[in-house]
């Protein structure tokens, strides 16, 4: 009966009471020690959460969400290493999910988003009560939020989420520093006996959209999820609640945020159709005054977990809080750039905005200098509290520059520094002292423009920084602005110096070989003696070495502050050592070969492969190749052998009709004998296991010996 009884308390949302419960039982099985993880986690008790997910992840019955669960609690614990370890392990089994490719990318975030930005304050708000204040959204001069503090209502009604009254929503005024005082209801049409908030107004205030439970008689307490409503101000008062026509019973939409025409909504919902739990949508103003069928804001945004409180700033930017992309613990708060109306990749607030716990709900003033964000954060007065953040316009770091010799490294007194800011003005002009250095106070997060100068320097190196709290010094170069192709010649798997390479560079624009290279000692260099910053250029290399493979490849450059262009950075010019029995395969980009069931065709995919295959072959004379068709173990091995030798034969022809001499190649088909894996007869392998074996190869079979006449 208990068990029974846990159960629908969880169902219910009531997770303080279903954990009580399920304390209580004789049996502590897996279901239930997941349950109360599940529990303690959507209540915030984070330690308690560490302790059931821990005996999760140890355990036999482990699903790959208790380790993507336990990270995150570890986080909001501050638990960042043990957390990544994790992570790395969730990465590992689930990925497909887009959470663990963001961690995959780059798992050592974390270090990043703990360097704190020195350039904003963070402080607690004296309104904040012991109990959820959150959701700040501008209002006519003032501050509105949500807020579950007690004592407003004649009978006050408990949430069975958290066993918290339920959310109104508040107004209050803004002194000079950025406080919070004086706060009322918003309006009694507004605020019923359930939830109220977040809000979201248009720039006059006239018109409110906001998030509100609604009464449904099939529903546990007849409350249903959050529903986005909608009221306007008329005659001093605001009207009755209208709610949205794609509010459903079935899912919740909520925390709204208002373009500044009022002719986009942005949103958050489960609705299904969604990236995961929670994803952020958008909505526009039809010209009959009625809103649009909901857009899913894409990859960029939204992931499997939950992105929430989207706030629409006037300069195009969103912000938004997410637990799904890497962060600092819980919600952290996260900014995109809407160009177009898509989304670009979104970037993390990092400290002091983002904690170990949730941050989220941001709003700003119309200049990016101030504004409020909610946060559970350790330090605050009750469960989610207001904060207000203010940049310091005149935070300073002294940057020094010093002018080097970049070809001795010696530092160069007397140079002459010129330093302008963003907008190209003037900031100073300063002369080196016998280091080779100047300082100068640099404003944070700002932009200059730095050029060095020397009699009997040609030229003049120019930076261009950005100043962040970590800058201390840069470094110019000065130096005789020479463009040049330079690279040293290395064999790719070894890295040794390979010496005897012949390299050729003609000029596409002019259709002349600029010049024709035999790199005796393994390095190179090539000036382009007219060429001047800003030039577009176009030139072919191409390069040979005996007994390596030789390659082709167009060089597309418009040139900037690097003077030497290293060719060999290029995989199209890399060194490949051949042999008979190499696997071509394996030494230039070629994709998989495929043909339609049963025939032997060649397709327009295939053919641009088959392409890379006569260009190797063109640049390679003494070379010959065996093309070698395979199949998987489905169908009769007599079938698969002749399919296959099809297949070969016709690949085989389609490189020949390019010009490449038909002894060159040789195609063959090996049918299911070669296979890559288990998957022969009679094995039950996957689709993709199977795959693997449909695999064409192209092998070098003899490589023509060169007479060098004596």
């Amino acid at each position: 009966m208990k068990y029974r009884k846990a159960e629908k308390l969880f169902a219910n949302y009531s997770y303080s009471e279903a954990k009580e419960i399920y304390l209580e039982l004789d049996s502590q099985t897996t279901h239930v020690n997941r349950r109360l993880a599940e529990c303690n986690r959507l209540l915030h008790n984070n330690q308690e959460a560490v302790k059931f997910y821990s005996t999760l992840v140890n355990s036999d019955s482990a699903i790959n969400l208790d380790y993507y669960y336990y990270s995150q609690m570890l986080k909001a614990q501050g638990q960042y290493e043990e957390a990544k370890t994790w992570m790395t392990k969730y990465s590992e089994l689930a990925e497909e999910d887009s959470r663990a490719q963001l961690h995959s990318e780059n798992s050592n975030y974390v270090n990043d988003l703990l360097v704190e930005n020195k350039k904003y304050s963070v402080s607690n708000l004296a309104i904040n009560s012991e109990q959820q204040d959150f959701g700040p959204t501008l209002y006519k001069g003032k501050v509105v939020f949500a807020s579950s503090r007690e004592g407003s209502k004649p009978i006050e009604r408990k949430w069975n989420w958290n066993g918290l009254p339920f959310l109104d929503l508040y107004v209050a005024e803004i002194k000079e520093n950025g406080d919070l005082i004086n706060e009322v209801q918003l309006h009694k049409k507004i605020n019923s006996k359930f939830h109220e908030g977040p809000a979201s107004f248009n720039q006059s205030g006239s018109y409110m959209v906001y998030t509100q439970n609604i009464y449904h008689d099939d529903s546990e307490d007849n409350v249903i999820g959050f529903q986005l409503m909608s009221s306007n101000f008329n005659d001093g008062e605001w009207s009755e609640g209208v709610g949205f026509h794609f509010n459903n019973h079935d899912y919740s939409v909520g925390h709204p945020s208002l373009s500044p025409d009022a002719k986009t909504l942005y949103f958050s919902s489960d609705m299904p159709g969604g990236f995961g739990s929670a994803d952020i949508y958008r909505t526009t103003l039809n010209d009959d005054g009625t809103w649009g069928s909901p857009e899913n804001l894409g990859k960029e945004v939204n992931t499997e977990g939950n992105e929430m409180f989207p706030y629409f700033h006037p300069s195009g930017l969103l912000y938004f809080s997410s637990n799904g992309r890497p962060g600092l613990g819980g919600l952290d708060l996260f900014v995109t750039k809407l160009e177009n109306g898509n989304a670009t990749r979104a970037e993390n607030l990092a400290v002091p905005f983002n904690s170990s716990g949730d941050d989220f709900s941001i709003v700003l003033d119309s200049n990016l200098t101030h504004g409020y964000f909610s946060s559970n954060r350790k330090g605050g007065h009750g469960s989610d509290d207001l904060y207000y953040f203010e940049r310091d316009e005149n935070l300073a770091v002294s940057l020094t520059v010093i002018v080097l010799n970049k070809k001795t490294g010696e530092v160069l007194p007397n140079s002459q520094v010129i330093i302008l800011k963003e907008n190209g003005s003037p900031y100073q002009s300063l002369e080196t002292n016998d280091k080779g250095e100047i300082t100068f106070k640099a404003k944070v997060d700002s932009s200059y423009s730095i050029a060095a100068s020397k009699e009997s320097y040609s030229e003049e190196d120019t930076l261009y920084t950005q100043v962040k709290t970590s800058d201390e010094e840069v470094t110019l170069n000065l130096v005789q602005k020479l463009y040049a192709f330079a690279g040293i010649t290395v064999d790719e798997e070894t890295k040794k110096i390979i010496k005897g390479v012949h390299i050729k560079l003609y000029n596409l624009r002019n259709d002349s070989l600029m010049y024709d290279i035999e790199c005796e000692n393994g390095d190179f260099y090539a000036a382009l003696p007219n060429a001047k910053r800003g030039d577009s250029i176009s030139y072919r290399v191409t390069i040979s070495a005996e007994g390596y493979l030789n390659r082709e490849s167009d060089l597309n450059i418009v040139l900037q502050d690097e003077l030497e262009i290293n060719i060999f950075e290029l995989d199209a010019l890399s060194f490949s050592k051949i042999e008979v029995g190499s696997d071509i395969n394996s030494l230039i980009e070629i994709n998989p070969i495929y043909f339609d069931l049963n025939k032997s065709d060649i397709r327009k995919d295939a053919s641009i492969e088959l392409d890379k295959i006569v260009e190797v072959l063109k640049n390679n004379p003494e070379i010959k190749i065996e093309l070698g068709s395979h199949t998987d173990s489905r169908g009769s091995d007599t079938y698969n052998l002749k399919l296959s030798d099809r297949r070969a034969k016709s690949s085989a022809k389609y490189i020949t009709s390019k010009g490449i001499a038909k002894d060159r190649i040789t195609g063959i088909g090996y049918g299911e004998t070669k296979l890559r894996n288990q998957c022969s007869n009679g094995v039950k392998c996957s689709k993709e296991e199977h795959a693997q074996n449909r695999r064409t190869e192209f092998k070098i079979t003899e490589i023509e010996v060169k007479l060098t006449p004596h």
